[in-house]
């Protein structure tokens, strides 16, 4: 912060215009490394925190076998994925909030926090689980940040997959080909008889 008389001619007086100058831009690259540290830090607790919200990649749950893959494309972002039990149904959640960073990673952990409420209660159908959470995002963001959102419902005991959609891309469902045979592209068949608006968006 020390600056220096630069009224002086000659060459001591731009020496003096050189410091002054060196001084100031010495000082403002602090003062950006330090807030660049300090969005570094609490990214990083973002990060940490919206780990936790994730389950253990691979599950055994009675006759179904769940394995998931997540990888952000920035420090933390809107992306979320989660399976849960409750009773003879398997539900199986996949979410993606609107934009990046910090605020999509807010309203994943305010999904999370519903899944585990809905969980606690009797099992519901896939289509009022979504709208629990349409109502829990709208009041978290206020209508202004919205969620592509698909779920599916695994009966245990009769094999059942229902599914509700919001906007996501759709799943394909793969029928398991036959002993060492490859799957063809007809295979794969998407799942998207439903699709309604994002959650949050009304």
């Amino acid at each position: 912060e020390v600056r220096v008389d630069d009224r002086a001619g000659g060459e001591i007086g731009l020496l003096a215009k050189s410091f002054n100058a060196m001084a100031g831009e010495v000082s403002r690259l602090m003062k950006e490394t330090a807030e660049k540290a300090r969005m570094e830090s609490e990214l990083a607790t973002a990060k940490a925190v919206q780990e936790t919200l994730f389950p253990e990649s691979n599950a055994t749950i009675g006759p179904v076998e769940i394995s998931g893959f997540y990888q952000p494309a920035s420090e933390c972002g809107g992306d979320w994925w989660f399976y849960c039990e409750n009773g003879d149904k398997v539900y199986i959640w996949i979410g993606d909030a609107t934009g990046h960073g910090a605020p999509a990673a807010l309203i994943t952990s305010a999904a999370r926090a519903v899944a585990s409420v809905i969980t606690q209660g009797p099992p519901l159908a896939v289509s009022d689980c979504l709208a629990i959470l349409n109502h829990a995002i709208c009041d978290t963001s206020k209508g202004k940040m919205m969620m592509t959102f698909f779920m599916g419902c695994i009966d245990k005991v009769t094999g059942e997959f229902s599914y509700a959609n919001a906007s996501h891309e759709a799943p394909y469902l793969l029928h398991r080909p036959a002993e060492g045979a490859e799957p063809k592209r007809d295979d794969f068949i998407p799942l998207n008889a439903v699709n309604n608006p994002r959650l949050g968006e009304r």
